[in-house]
């Protein structure tokens, strides 16, 4: 019980205060952040039980509490080149104002994607990471993704 005095209790009472002051800092942060979550994914579209052609899949996702005006997406490869998606098939129109909660899709086939890949010197196995840039200029990026060229060739 000796611990229990005047001073010690001022330090607890400080470090709590400052524990919880540093928590609401951060929340009230993270509160206000444009958070995108954008992943890469194979697919394809069916129709009345016809499989459309393979595709790979540019999801967007916002897991903020901000709306998010997305005006560009595309590929970032390997050498740190981008491969850009100028008339992209999609779910939306872009610029979009994707909002909290909401999601989108851009889609390409697997082949093509393979194709414009292969014309610029790209072979084997690659690892690709998807993106979406808003209209500041923020950069959303997904996981490394592992594109095969020649499967999607063959395919």
């Amino acid at each position: 019980m000796d611990w229990i005095n005047k001073e010690n209790l001022t330090l607890f009472i400080a470090v709590w205060g400052a524990g919880l002051s540093t928590y609401k800092a951060v929340s009230d942060y993270r509160k206000n952040v444009r958070r995108v979550k954008v992943e890469l994914s194979y697919g394809f579209i069916s129709q009345a039980n016809i499989l459309g052609p393979m595709l790979i899949i540019l999801s967007a996702a916002n897991v903020g509490n901000r709306e998010v005006i997305l005006n560009s997406m595309g590929y970032l490869l390997p050498d740190g080149k981008r491969s850009v998606t100028i008339e992209p098939r999609s779910d939306v129109r872009f610029p979009y104002a994707l909002s909290e909660g909401k999601k989108c899709l851009v889609w390409k086939e697997q082949r093509r994607f393979a194709e414009e890949l292969s014309k610029h010197g790209y072979s084997g196995k690659i690892k690709i990471r998807g993106y979406y840039q808003s209209a500041t200029g923020e950069m959303f990026k997904s996981k490394p993704f592992d594109f095969d060229i020649e499967s999607a060739l063959i395919a």
